[in-house]
Parts: C-alpha cells; sequence; structure tokens
C-alpha cells in the first residue's frame, strides 16, 4: 500500500500493473511472463505514488514464479525513490565536484603565473642592485636587499610547489626512476 498507494485487496489481481509508469509497463509484462515460464523476473520501474498519478516513485519490482509449494506468481515490490534521489544527488556533486576541480586547476595555474613574473623581475633587479651595476651601497641597503632576495625565492619557491602540486593531482607529471 505503501508503494504504490493500492491496498493489499488491490494488489492481489493485476490492479496494481496501472500504478506502473506506461514507459515501464513492457518491462513488468515480460517479467511476469518469465514467471509464467517458470523463471524469476525482476525489473527497476516508475511507479506512481497518489491515485491522481502525479508523483513518481521508483519501485524494484521482483516477480517470483509459481513452484509446488507456492503455486501462485508472487510480486515483491520495494520502494527504491529514496535510493535514487541519493543517486541523482551524487551524480550532481560529482560533477560539480568535476568542474570545481578544473576551475581550482585553472586558477593555480593562472595566479602562479601572474605571481611568478613580479618575482623574477624582483629578483632580477635586487641581483642588479646587489652586483652594484648602477652604484655603490651601503651596507645597510645590501643587508636590506638580500632580506628582500631572500624573501622573493622563497616566495618563488612556494608559488613552484604549487604548481608542481597542481601538475601532480592533474596527471600531468612523470615519476623517474
Amino acid at each position: 500500500e505503501r508503494v504504490t498507494g493500492l491496498n493489499t485487496g488491490d494488489c492481489a489481481g493485476h490492479d496494481w500493473i496501472h500504478a506502473i509508469h506506461h514507459n515501464y509497463q513492457y518491462n513488468v509484462n515480460e517479467a511476469l511472463l518469465q514467471a509464467q515460464n517458470g523463471m524469476d523476473g525482476r525489473c527497476l520501474v516508475q511507479a506512481y505514488r497518489d491515485a491522481d498519478e502525479t508523483t513518481l516513485g521508483w519501485l524494484m519490482i521482483d516477480i517470483k514464479a509459481p513452484t509446488a509449494r507456492q503455486p501462485s506468481t508472487m510480486v515483491l515490490f520495494r520502494d527504491l525513490t529514496e535510493h535514487k534521489a541519493l543517486e541523482e544527488a551524487l551524480k550532481q556533486t560529482e560533477s560539480a565536484l568535476a568542474v570545481s576541480e578544473k576551475s581550482r586547476a585553472a586558477f593555480l595555474s593562472s595566479m602562479s603565473h601572474e605571481l611568478r613574473t613580479p618575482l623574477n623581475a624582483i629578483l632580477g633587479f635586487t641581483g642588479t642592485l646587489l652586483m652594484r651595476l648602477p652604484g655603490p651601497l651601503t651596507s645597510d641597503q645590501e643587508q636590506q636587499l638580500r632580506t628582500v632576495q631572500v624573501s622573493a625565492r622563497h616566495l618563488l619557491s612556494l608559488i613552484n610547489d604549487l604548481l608542481d602540486l597542481a601538475k601532480i593531482e592533474s596527471g600531468k607529471v612523470e615519476l623517474r626512476t
């Protein structure tokens, strides 16, 4: 009753077949024919869950062939509506994660490039100043330039590590032994 909206008496005959959405009635009929030929049948169908045929749910229908102990065909319904809804939500989540991962990888690659370019300029100009090409430096200026150089190299190293991580995660890195 909970699964099809039919009472137990209605299910004793063939009225329950009308609860099955017309796109799936052939599958049910095939499973019923299997049962008449002595083989159990199974099908996944959509069925109406209310009398006015507005709400569809998913049912797994197992049809048991008659046996000597059980001379009637037995039809068992399992409501999989919630399971199918969770399955669909999982597919949507996986799809969203894939899009998010691609966006993250593109962002990392772009930002790494955008950060490395000015850092290389900072390192280049710092190196030029430390070589005293524009002119002499005081010891204070040299110390400050060395601090800038060390910090810029450290930051460049971190950015390179991020790029390497993005490459590893995207499968674009080959390991050599």
